[in-house]
C-alpha cells in the first residue's frame, strides 16, 4: 500500500469542467457512463470513480457496474470490511445481486470519520442530485434508505500522510476540490471571504465552478511569492501548499 499526501475532504460540488467527472471520450478522464453533455454526473458509481481518480491521482480498479455489485466484485483486488476510513467506497444493495430490476443500490465515498464511528460522505445519485453531503451513523448500522441493506467499505488503497517537503516561490495549481486562503501562515489564522479574494481569483472561481466560493477551487492557478514551511503568500493570501502542484517557476 502506498502513501500520498494528507486526505483533503471534498465540501463543494465538482466542478462542470472538472475532467475527473469527465467521460473519457468528452476529454475526460471519468470511464464512467455519459448522462449529458459528456457529463458522468448525476450517478453514483461514475462519481466514486472520479473521487478515486482525483484522491490517487489515476485510474482505479473499481467496478464499472452497478452500485449493489461493487461490493462482491473482489476481483478488483481492494480490502474491505465494517470499518470505515477516509476515502472509503460505502456500499448499500437493493433487493437481489446482479439484479437490476429490483434496484441497482448505492456508492458513496467516505469523506469523514467521527469518534463514535458515524460517517459524513460525499455522492451523486442518478436521476437525481448532481452532488451532495450525507452524515449516516453507526448505530443505525448505517442505514441508506427503506429497501437498502448496507454491505460494508470498499477500502482506498493508500494510507495518507502529510507531505514534508521544501516549498519555493512559483506558480501554482489547486489539486484539492477546495483550499482555504487564510490571513496569514497558518490554521490560526482567519479564512478569507469571496470578496477578499483578488479580481482574478473571482474571476477563475467562476470559470471552473460557476460560484461565489471563500476560497481557491480545484483547477485555480496563483503565483506564489513567499514561502514559510508549508505556507505560500498568494496575492490573495496565505495558501497550504501541500494541497498544490507546482507548475511552473
Amino acid at each position: 500500500m502506498i502513501q500520498i499526501a494528507n486526505f483533503v475532504e471534498r465540501t463543494i460540488s465538482p466542478s462542470l469542467t472538472d475532467k475527473d467527472f469527465i467521460k473519457t471520450t468528452h476529454g475526460g478522464n471519468n470511464p464512467g457512463i455519459e448522462i449529458a453533455n459528456g457529463s458522468c454526473l448525476p450517478n453514483c458509481t461514475s462519481y466514486c470513480r472520479g473521487r478515486w481518480l482525483e484522491i490517487l491521482r489515476g485510474p482505479s480498479r473499481l467496478s464499472g457496474g452497478n452500485a449493489e455489485d461493487w461490493w462482491n466484485n473482489t476481483a478488483d483486488g481492494y480490502g474491505r470490511g465494517q470499518k470505515p476510513k477516509v476515502g472509503d467506497v460505502i456500499c448499500w444493495r437493493k433487493g437481489e445481486l446482479w439484479n437490476e430490476s429490483d434496484g441497482c443500490g448505492h456508492v458513496a465515498i467516505v469523506e469523514r470519520v467521527k469518534a463514535n464511528g458515524d460517517i459524513a460522505t460525499s455522492e451523486s445519485a442518478y436521476g437525481g442530485e448532481r452532488w451532495r453531503t450525507r452524515t449516516y451513523t453507526k448505530k443505525s448500522g448505517y442505514y441508506f434508505a427503506p429497501g437498502y441493506e448496507f454491505q460494508g467499505f470498499i477500502y482506498i488503497p493508500v494510507t495518507f500522510k502529510a507531505e514534508k517537503k521544501k516549498y519555493s516561490t512559483g506558480t501554482y495549481k489547486v489539486m484539492s476540490p477546495v483550499l482555504a486562503v487564510r490571513t496569514g501562515a497558518g490554521k490560526l489564522y482567519r479564512k478569507k471571504k469571496w470578496k477578499e479574494l483578488t479580481k482574478d481569483a473571482r474571476a477563475q472561481i467562476k470559470a471552473l465552478n460557476n460560484i461565489e466560493y471563500d476560497g481557491y477551487v480545484k483547477g485555480v492557478e496563483f503565483e506564489v511569492t513567499k514561502v514559510k514551511g508549508i505556507w505560500g503568500l498568494t496575492a490573495s493570501g496565505w495558501v497550504s501548499l501541500n494541497q498544490c502542484e507546482r507548475t511552473g517557476a
